[in-house]
């Protein structure tokens, strides 16, 4: 089958500020789609995978001594599809990709090695190993990644015949690595609601304990707090089959695959 993917950006913006040590990207809108042609001729199948409109991305370095790196990202409607088809030509596209790195290599391989190949070999690598040793110098700091998006729509054919549709409303949080809000939470599994949520917040706590060395390790505990929580098993919606035809589809995909 050939197919086509596109990726439309509409009004791209990028500002870099040295001063401040900032970057700020704006764009009003960017979709990709997805294109069967069965013929040459003749077009077959098209899916809109992914929309993103009014998104932002900001990030710049961290006024306080334990922040590294201060980001955000915000966007007004984010809609993504996922099918089997889709996954299968992304990763034939994976595979074409790697075979032709491997390809590239197989080429380096076979070329002589000069003393001027040797020596810019040996500067490369310390280059990484100096980068790698302030990479560690800064590791205790940490890094503030804040998220805005007003509504979120992801849809997926998880079988066959089997249809399954989360919606958020509104997606906030000042610290994605701490927690994150999530208002307006819908679960759907053809067009039936299983899950609704008014508000639903998802976060951690660090939890410290002594180790077997006698020496402090912290490890993170989850929590879910949610408000108005609706739970719906409708009678007509076949749950043994929804579950028979999601397991076929992720043996199909891994057979294929492989």
């Amino acid at each position: 089958m050939k197919y086509s993917v596109s990726l439309d950006i509409l009004h791209l913006s990028v500002c870099l500020n040295k001063d401040k040590q900032s970057t700020q990207v704006e764009l009003e809108r960017a979709r990709s789609i997805y294109q069967e042609h069965p013929d040459d001729h003749v077009l077959g199948t098209k899916l809109l995978l992914f929309d993103m409109q009014n998104a932002k991305v900001v990030r710049r370095s961290g006024g306080l001594k334990e922040i590294a790196v201060c980001s955000l990202f915000s966007a007004t409607d984010i809609a993504v599809r996922w099918e089997p088809d889709v996954q299968i030509s992304i990763f034939e596209l994976i595979l074409y990709l790697k075979l032709l790195v491997h390809t590239e290599k197989l080429k380096e391989a076979n070329d002589e090695f000069s003393e001027d190949a040797v020596t810019a070999q040996l500067e490369k690598w310390k280059e990484v190993v100096a980068n790698s040793k302030h990479a560690d110098k800064n590791k205790k700091k940490e890094s503030l990644f804040a998220v805005d998006v007003e509504m979120l729509s992801i849809s997926a054919e998880v079988g066959d015949g089997v249809e399954a549709t989360v919606k958020v409303q509104s997606i906030f949080s000042e610290n994605a690595r701490i927690g994150v809000l999530l208002e307006g939470l819908i679960l759907c599994f053809n067009d039936c609601r299983i899950f609704k949520s008014s508000r639903m917040q998802i976060s951690r706590i660090p939890k410290t304990s002594n180790g077997p060395d006698a020496t402090l390790t912290t490890t993170w505990d989850w929590v879910i707090q949610g408000l108005d929580v609706h739970i719906c098993m409708p009678y007509r919606l076949e749950l043994r089959a929804i579950d028979d035809s999601v397991e076929d589809m992720i043996r199909a995909l891994k057979l294929i695959m492989a």
